[in-house]
């Protein structure tokens, strides 16, 4: 399991780069249904059902109380059939909500088109986030997947890795992380057109001094600042989740011993707050822990 996204209901939805596939699951972890399973060059089936290739992100819109879509990522760029065009993202109906537009699980909706790899994604107010290999940071309209505004950040990011490196969206800022040696860093942009932005204490990219493998942020869809923490992951024996204040930029804590054991967190490349408020962790590796593990 590569990356993990929480509806508003509770449902889980959990990308499997191995298999290519999203698995979606209740809040108890019972599977109610699969969509892709495969790699496939076309981005959609006979059917119109979304297919996946090198899948690497999803992401849930916590604004959209009907979770109606979820929202997914590849590093290889997918051919288009049955009216949809080429492309790296996919909009794709959840399940949830059954609309004349969604009538079940795994629909393909939308596609973008970045034309470059997309490692990370994020979902805020009426846009989609992304990014890839070649540290454009992107914003997509939600609705169609159309692109808004780019930009380059390699001069911030220097390299993103599509499977370590992560972006996410709250209020009106992205959060983009950089996993390589020479980075180990967080940095901030404008959601309205992807400036540097800075943090409450003053930086643009807060400093880790550890190579984050995932990130998520909780506070998506509430318009106070007040509950915006940045929690990020990393390969530590007694600390493994690192707690920041989204907004400040100040750390609050680590939690979490690694292992295999319940109540630790071995290998990590995705989580997500759920609207919940806990953690969840997408594992990766052997198939003999649990692939999604929940804290509070």
């Amino acid at each position: 399991s590569y990356d993990v996204a929480v509806a508003n209901n509770g449902d889980i939805f959990v990308a499997d780069y191995m298999r290519d596939k999203i698995t979606r699951l209740d809040s108890s972890y019972t599977i109610k249904g699969v969509v892709g399973g495969r790699y496939s060059q076309p981005n959609n089936d006979a059917n119109g059902q979304a297919l996946f290739f090198d899948l690497h992100a999803v992401a849930m819109d916590h604004g959209d109380s009907t979770d109606e879509f979820f929202y997914a990522g590849n590093t290889s760029h997918q051919t288009g059939r049955n009216g949809f065009g080429r492309s790296h993202i996919s909009k794709v109906c959840t399940g949830i909500t059954v609309t004349a537009q969604c009538p079940k699980l795994g629909k393909l909706v939308a596609v973008g088109n970045p034309q470059t790899s997309i490692g990370g994604i994020a979902v805020q107010g009426n846009y989609v986030y992304a990014i890839g290999s070649a540290e454009i940071l992107f914003k997509l309209n939600k609705s169609n997947l159309s692109i808004d505004t780019q930009r380059n950040i390699g001069s911030d990011i220097r390299i993103f890795n599509n499977v370590r490196s992560d972006v996410v969206a709250a209020g009106d800022y992205v959060i983009v992380s950089d996993w390589h040696n020479n980075g180990k860093k967080a940095c901030k942009f404008n959601a309205s057109n992807l400036s540097d932005a800075t943090f409450g204490n003053g930086q643009h990219c807060l400093s880790l001094g550890f190579r984050p493998q995932a990130m998520a942020i909780s506070g998506k869809a509430t318009a106070s600042t007040s509950d915006d923490f940045l929690y990020l992951w990393r390969d530590h024996r007694n600390q493994t989740i690192i707690k920041y204040n989204a907004t400040t930029g100040n750390k609050v804590g680590g939690y979490i011993r690694r292992g295999g054991a319940p109540g630790r967190t071995q290998s990590s490349f995705g989580m997500d707050v759920g609207p919940d408020d806990h953690i969840y962790v997408a594992e990766r590796g052997n198939s003999r822990r649990r692939y999604v593990s929940k804290f509070d």
